[in-house]
């Protein structure tokens, strides 16, 4: 049959001849009526052995830099329809310029209001289109339940963090095929600079470069050069000390090449044109050898390690916990939240701590018209939060917020109890 010759890119190093997805396949090749004839042979030869036909008229073929005759006339060689670009595949558009807001149906960040929009509404209204009151704002529903929140992420959080799990796979999967394509397309990076970009080309890798700065460097450092690289601290060594990397002989020099064990940590082996004389020179590098008595070095191979939690490899949720730091405020609260008490009352008690249930006086406060805003109830006081819980003789007398609160109380203090007779420990 023949070798069917693929696409390669302009460093030589791979070529791509096909990519499958479930029962989906994508041809890309050399364009010529021989790559063409090339491929209606294997197709015909994989019908013969397999029994299964593809279904060519649902085929397209596209050509990238050929007129539209040309297209044609290999289509017709193949049977199949002819394809334009931009086209959509797997509910991606390809061959377009996303960055741009008229090729989508709305521009992305309207996707992400629009999409809020919906969570709202959902939260006070349910399934429901009709309007109804948000009883809290949503900034509060978004924060932490640690600092009174409902612990509600927003979309632009997650959408961030995804983003930047594709940053933390780049640093770590090394042998993966879209990290080569990636390579291959972008390119001139250094062995620990975070992200590779030609910032000439668009798209959405374009947005994703410089993601990594919560990761630090652990192995032996010998792939790691000593000024260009991010390996100590969130910026290169050259940047950080720039009158002693004018003095370095070898700008180039590894990790490995300038640091040496001593007895008392690590000691700096330079080599320099001469040696740091002027105050900043002398000062930066009583900075560097400062910063070299927390460093720690294995003789491992070196690696991206995430710094942002407890464990070393990073994660969606504790990425969006550390975006949240400095920016949620803190809502003075006591109402804690217990996984053993249905979710409606967590709810209820978390409204209720608030002042933010539908009572009539709450509904009076908020300009919506309310006849009589006595307590329905008993009619001696108007009914809001303290009278309704606390005050309101007709559901005392009733008994079943009584019986609630006893209840919690002592399954409360009954859990408390048998857990310190159990030495603490969780069933």
């Amino acid at each position: 049959m023949g070798e069917f010759k693929g696409l390669r890119f302009s460093n030589g190093e791979k070529t791509f001849s096909h990519l499958f997805y479930a029962d989906d396949a994508l041809l890309m090749g050399v364009w010529s009526r021989e790559n063409i004839e090339k491929v209606a042979r294997i197709l015909r030869v994989f019908h013969l052995c397999s029994g299964l036909k593809i279904n060519i008229h649902k085929s397209h073929l596209f050509g990238i830099g050929v007129n539209g005759g040309e297209i044609e006339d290999m289509a017709a060689v193949l049977g199949c329809r002819v394809g334009n670009i931009p086209f959509d595949y797997l509910g991606i558009r390809v061959g377009a310029n996303m960055n741009k807001i008229s090729q989508w149906s709305t521009a992305p960040a309207k996707v992400l209001e629009q999409m809020d929009r919906l969570r709202k509404n959902f939260l006070w209204s349910g399934s429901n289109e009709v309007k109804k009151v948000h009883w809290v704002s949503w900034e509060t529903v978004t924060t932490t339940k640690a600092d009174g929140g409902l612990g509600i992420a927003k979309l632009a959080d997650v959408n961030l963090a995804l983003v930047a799990k594709w940053a933390w796979r780049f640093t770590v999967e090394k042998d993966a095929l879209w990290r080569k394509v990636v390579e291959a397309i972008h390119g001139g990076r250094g062995l620990w600079c975070f992200l590779p970009v030609k910032r000439v080309f668009t798209g959405c890798w374009k947005t994703i470069v410089c993601w990594l700065e919560a990761c630090w460097m652990q192995g032996s450092g010998d792939k790691v050069r000593f000024w260009n690289d991010i390996w100590l601290g969130s910026v290169n060594l050259k940047t950080r000390w720039p009158y002693l990397y004018k003095l370095e002989k070898n700008k180039k020099c590894f990790v490995r090449d300038r640091i040496r064990r001593g007895n008392n940590g690590w000691d700096f082996c330079g080599e320099w044109y001469r040696s740091p004389a002027t105050v900043v020179e002398i000062s930066e590098f009583q900075d560097l050898g400062e910063l070299l008595k927390n460093f720690s070095a294995s003789n491992t191979d070196d690696k991206w390690v995430w710094d942002g939690g407890t464990i070393e490899v990073f994660s969606v949720a504790n990425c969006k916990s550390l975006m949240r730091i400095g920016r949620d405020a803190s809502r003075p609260h006591n109402m804690q939240w217990e996984g053993w008490v249905p979710i409606k009352v967590n709810m209820v008690s978390w409204r209720a701590e608030f002042d933010r249930l539908p009572t009539r006086d709450a509904l009076v406060k908020r300009r919506i018209n309310i006849v009589d805003v006595a307590c329905p109830l008993c009619e001696a006081a108007n009914e809001e939060i303290n009278h309704l819980f606390a005050g309101c003789g007709y559901s005392f007398g009733a008994n079943w917020i009584h019986s609630l609160l006893m209840t919690l109380m002592i399954y409360s203090s009954f859990l408390g109890m048998f857990m310190v007779e159990s030495g603490g420990k969780k069933l």
